[in-house]
């Protein structure tokens, strides 16, 4: 895999997690301060409830893009142990494929998507609708990224398997 594709995947990895700790850490406090202000003060916040469904959305999409990294979303394995590990690849290469092609789908989308809803705004927060809906482009364009990644080392595990390489 080219340097520069290890590189941008590394870059997006840590900036992943940190939104990812800074938005779980937003949730929890934004939910601590509703609890204390509604019970101790028994005034409740007007807009936590928002501010954290808001995060919650876009932590979900994100952990969603995490998980594609590690090639680690829910799958069924049952066809790979009855198949060889060459038709294992090529198996998960066409898998992998289609992800690509709903991913990509789900970016077009997903700008097509803040485009019709910019002049909607949430109710309380006054949030453009976006801004929320910013995360699915986002989101689905870094598993594009993943995706290719995970393509191009499916590629370069067949191709040193049909040079008579070992790859495991």
């Amino acid at each position: 895999m080219s340097k520069i594709l290890k590189t941008v995947e590394h870059g997006i990895s840590k900036a992943l997690n940190i939104v990812g700790v800074i938005g779980f850490l937003g949730v929890l406090g934004i939910t601590f301060a509703q609890v204390l202000t509604r019970y101790v003060l028994k005034t409740p916040l007007a807009a936590s409830e928002e501010l954290s469904r808001i995060l919650f959305i876009w932590i979900s999409f994100l952990g969603a893009a995490m998980v594609m990294k590690g090639n680690e979303h829910i799958r069924l394995d049952v066809v790979k142990e009855y198949i060889g590990h060459r038709m294992s690849l090529v198996l998960e290469l066409c898998i992998q494929l289609l992800l690509f092609l709903f991913n990509f789908v789900m970016v077009v989308q997903g700008i097509y998507l803040m485009t019709i809803t910019t002049r909607q705004v949430t109710s309380v927060t006054r949030i453009p609708m976006s801004y929320i809906y910013l995360i699915i482009p986002v989101s689905f364009g870094i598993m594009v990224v993943y995706g290719i990644s995970i393509m191009i080392r499916l590629v370069s595990e067949l191709t040193e398997q049909k040079n008579g390489g070992t790859t495991r």
